[in-house]
């Protein structure tokens, strides 16, 4: 839930005393709904204000 209410990965990692960012992303990025959805939306408005 804290990764789909935008808290960055290395935060959560640490708080969940988690030494390797990546390990977190293995064991939770699963749970994060609509996740490849929010990605397009992201990159989407990232080109569009760069244009």
């Amino acid at each position: 839930m804290a990764l789909d209410h935008g808290v960055d990965i290395y935060t959560l990692a640490d708080r969940l005393g988690h030494s390797d960012p990546a390990f977190t992303l293995r064991k939770y990025v699963h749970r994060v709904p609509n996740a490849g959805a929010k990605l397009r939306a992201a990159l989407r408005n990232i080109y569009e204000h760069s244009a």
